[in-house]
């Protein structure tokens, strides 16, 4: 893709992005991963800010496209801390797992207020891409979704996954401008985590003249 974004980037030798620009930001945990931004497309300004008590982070980068600037924003939302695989999954740890989803959910609303305080000073257009560890039933979803359109909503088909649970859970996103064209939306099932990647297809015309 044009662009791709990756969240809990950890360098590989054995895998190779080819591409002319890159931003990756380590997290303020760990030297030995963080999250990524590459790009066909060359980089004005780049950044990111950190969350609180947390190795979650959201970076970001404006890239020249034509003679248009974008805002790219690569997020990660504070995890749930579940093992889906677990047997008592929702039975014997169901008290345990209330608390532990609590205290996440209330993690994640001070993020999305950061990220959509830090987004207000951008007037040009922004992609959203990342893990939110929540569905689209979730107030974070709802939020960051305001004035944007989901991709998969726009352009995918059936019950979509990119989480490795026993059904259908989308938690990973890529979000747009309300006016901008999707021409395509699909998730592989190509096995590198217990993510799943997505890709979309953006028209440019619309995404420049939005």
């Amino acid at each position: 893709p044009d662009i791709l974004c990756i969240q809990e980037y950890a360098p590989n030798d054995k895998l190779s992005f080819d591409y002319p620009y890159k931003h990756i930001v380590f997290s303020q945990n760990s030297k030995q991963f963080g999250h990524a931004i590459f790009s066909k497309f060359p980089f004005i300004t780049k950044g990111s800010f950190d969350f609180d008590n947390t190795g979650n982070n959201i970076i970001y980068a404006d890239l020249l496209v034509e003679k248009d600037t974008i805002r790219v924003y690569n997020v990660h939302l504070e995890s749930l801390k579940l093992d889906p695989k677990m047997d008592d999954f929702g039975k014997k740890e169901a008290i345990r797992y209330k608390d532990r989803i609590s205290t996440a959910f209330q993690v994640q609303q001070h993020q999305v207020e950061k990220f959509i305080a830090h987004q207000k000073s951008v007037s040009y257009p922004i992609i959203v891409a990342g893990d939110f560890n929540n569905t689209a039933y979730s107030w974070a979803y709802r939020t960051i979704l305001k004035n944007r359109k989901d991709t998969y909503v726009a352009a995918g088909k059936g019950f979509d996954k990119t989480f490795d649970f026993a059904f259908p859970m989308r938690i990973d996103f890529i979000m747009i401008d309300k006016n901008v064209t999707i021409n395509h939306y699909k998730s592989y099932r190509d096995k590198y985590s217990d993510h799943f990647p997505i890709v979309a297809r953006i028209d440019r015309k619309s995404l420049l003249d939005n």
